[in-house]
């Protein structure tokens, strides 16, 4: 729809007949749009700011932290510079603690990702029986999981850990804790977000917002960097291994399963990467997995046993779906002026596409560039999906 109403942008010397039987140029029409775009960016801009002042307390349990096995699962493809500071830390936790065992999967790695890991397996000491390595052919990060799941024994905790992230020093009693709540089904960590991380004010607002979608019961989007869930209380079936959204995939069957979906300022992750080599495809393929998700869920919006999650799902389908075409049409309104200079003579006309000149100057800040990179990825994700384009490559940092 958007993609139509912005291509009328430039033609609005010409007339077309309104539905009340009154001639309307597009030069009105286009007006309007431009308002509705700027409402809706205003809409999550205010929830944004009712988010960041409302955040409560997720609600723990009194019962005595869990004693289930922990089966810790970490996929890698081509880490070699990483995987052994991720692993160390890893391995930490596992010694530590009783009742656990990792799960290592080589997602058809070329590097020397799997010398480096059984050197750093071997100078643990750990058990044979507390680890395991698992080859896999085909590239793929919900392939490796699903393969990892092979080891899954009903009433695990299963921990998910990206190879490109240091967890920090109690993550698996802090699990167990939040765990032993039963209304709880998963639950993420969050990433430490440094100062001079390119997208510091992106990823800051987005904690802030799962964080407050967490203490009102269910957040849809969880951190798949590092994430524990229990398949016997969700169900949990399988990964969609087309895709790679696989923390929505277990934040969405939590939803529907009736248990609660949380992100939690309790553990603290960073991130091993240098930030600013971050690949735009990265984003475009996350992008499209999570649209994915909330359009194969959106039936949730009328679902009678999800009635407290449906502003939260309206909320995100509109900031991930709708919002990017929003930012992009907002961008081309002003083509208007360049097509006919004399409509700047008109101060009202002006007037009526402030919206559209406060993003146009917005990219001058790096707020405003974050908000053109997502709404460009979040758009080709779609683009993508719509012409079938599987989502699921998996290479170093790219998720």
């Amino acid at each position: 729809m958007f993609v139509y109403l912005s291509c009328l942008l430039p033609f609005q010397h010409h007339k077309i007949l309104g539905s009340n039987g009154h001639n309307v140029n597009e030069m009105q029409i286009s007006q309007i749009i431009v308002w509705i775009c700027f409402s809706l960016l205003s809409i999550m801009w205010v929830r944004y700011y009712f988010a960041k002042n409302s955040i409560f307390e997720i609600p723990r349990s009194e019962k005595q932290p869990s004693n289930e096995r922990i089966l810790a699962i970490l996929p890698f493809r081509n880490e070699e510079s990483v995987i052994n500071k991720s692993l160390q830390r890893v391995i930490s936790e596992i010694s530590s603690n009783k009742n656990c065992k990792l799960i290592l999967v080589n997602s058809a790695s070329d590097d020397n990702s799997v010398d480096i890991v059984m050197k750093t397996i071997r100078e643990s000491y750990l058990n044979s029986d507390m680890w395991s390595l698992i080859h896999v052919d085909v590239p793929g990060k919900g392939i490796a999981l699903n393969k990892a799941m092979l080891n899954y024994e009903k009433g695990d905790i299963i921990v998910m850990i990206d190879a490109d992230v240091q967890i920090p020093k109690g993550t698996f009693e802090t699990f167990r804790e939040l765990m032993s709540n039963e209304e709880i089904g998963a639950i993420s960590g969050q990433e430490s977000i440094l100062p001079n991380h390119p997208m510091a004010n992106y990823k800051t607002r987005s904690n802030k917002i799962r964080i407050f979608e967490s203490s009102a019961g269910h957040c849809p989007i969880l951190e798949g960097s590092l994430l524990a869930w229990s398949p016997s209380r969700i169900e949990w079936s399988s990964f969609d291994e087309g895709t790679n959204a696989d923390d929505a995939q277990i934040a969405f069957c939590t939803i529907r399963s009736g248990h609660r979906s949380h992100v939690t300022n309790e553990l603290q992750f960073c991130s091993l990467r240098d930030p600013k080599k971050a690949s735009f495809m990265r984003s475009i393929r996350r992008s499209q997995g999570l649209n994915k998700q909330l359009l194969q869920n959106i039936d949730l919006l009328w679902n009678k046993r999800s009635r407290r999650f449906r502003s939260t799902m309206l909320f995100n389908i509109l900031l991930h779906i709708i919002i990017p075409w929003c930012v992009i049409t907002l961008l081309f309104a002003p083509l208007v002026f360049i097509q006919n200079p004399q409509l700047i003579l008109n101060s009202i006309n002006l007037l009526s596409f402030s919206p559209s000149f406060l993003i146009v100057i917005s990219l001058l800040t790096n707020s405003g560039r974050t908000l053109l990179l997502g709404s460009l990825a979040s758009i080709l994700g779609q683009c993508r999906a719509l012409l079938r384009i599987r989502s699921s490559h998996w290479g170093p940092g790219e998720g």
